[in-house]
């Protein structure tokens, strides 16, 4: 297997809803020392496309179909805050899933790996102001 370095890596704080000892609440409405927080790499063109493919069913149907896994697994650098899961990596992310409901921390990283770089220069301008 290569590996391939990366450039540029980000730190991210994912937006999703989190059980708490007080009821559910958003990972970014927690206090900072609670939050979940990740360091992620973009996605590039030629990476894009290999996470999204399209089945064809055989009474004709198209369906398109995403691949979280190997998204997740190759982006997500480190994961804090899950120390009682003992995560601390995309792998682990994905291998505890199956245990845990992640499903939406791992939309979220995956939407935002996949993001556009105009909703970066937005993010770059807000964090700027």
């Amino acid at each position: 297997m290569a590996v391939k370095l990366i450039k540029f890596k980000r730190h991210y704080i994912p937006d999703f809803i989190v059980e708490t000892d007080s009821g559910s609440m958003s990972n970014l409405d927690l206090p900072e020392s609670d939050q979940i927080k990740t360091i992620i790499t973009k996605a590039n063109i030629n990476d894009q496309s290999d996470y999204f493919y399209e089945i064809e069913y055989a009474n004709g149907d198209k369906r398109k179909k995403f691949d979280m896994e190997s998204c997740i697994r190759k982006h997500v650098i480190t994961i804090e805050g899950f120390e009682a899961y003992d995560i601390k990596t995309g792998n682990d992310l994905m291998d505890k899933s199956d245990y845990y409901d992640f499903d939406l921390l791992i939309l979220d990283l995956f939407n935002k790996i996949l993001g556009s770089k105009e909703e970066d220069k937005k993010e770059e301008k807000k964090s700027e102001a």
